[in-house]
Formats: C-alpha cells, sequence, structure tokens
C-alpha cells in the first residue's frame, strides 16, 4: 500500500483496531512487516512489560542471593520512608 493509500484509509483502520479489539498486521508482498494496535491496547501492552521487568529483576536478585527475611524488609522500607519525611 502506498503511504497516500494509508493516509487516506487510516481513519478506516482505527476504527477497525477499536471494534475488532485485536492488532492488524502489517504486510509487505504477502509478508508480515509489522503490527498495530490500539492505544489501549498499547497502554496494556506496556504495564504488562514493567511487570515482566520487575519480576525478572526480583528473581535475578533470589538467584544471586539478594534475599532478605520479612523482618528484614520491613525494617529497611520503615528506615527508607523515614528518610523521605
Amino acid at each position: 500500500m502506498y503511504n497516500v493509500q494509508l493516509k487516506a484509509n487510516m481513519a478506516g483502520y482505527i476504527d477497525k483496531l477499536r471494534k475488532k479489539g485485536r492488532p492488524l498486521a502489517i504486510t509487505k508482498n504477502g509478508s508480515p512487516e509489522g503490527i498495530t494496535f490500539s492505544t489501549e491496547e498499547y497502554e496494556k501492552n506496556k504495564e504488562t512489560a514493567r511487570v515482566i521487568q520487575s519480576i525478572d529483576a526480583g528473581i535475578k536478585d533470589a538467584n544471586e542471593g539478594r534475599l532478605y527475611t520479612i523482618a528484614k524488609a520491613r525494617h529497611i522500607l520503615k528506615k527508607h520512608l523515614h528518610k523521605k519525611t
């Protein structure tokens, strides 16, 4: 699809994204080249990525021995929170 066609049909593509609630594939010569999705889906994906990154960081910390008991973690958090006030 040429750029002019894309611009002319963009509103229709955006409507399809909202109505179908799923991503649209962008192809070039019949091969997938990209994916486009609604802003709502984009925000959900960003949040999911943040959660996964946090979990990965926690697993890495655990694997490297950076673990605390609940009592020690509470102590550290209280100490940190008192510094901010």
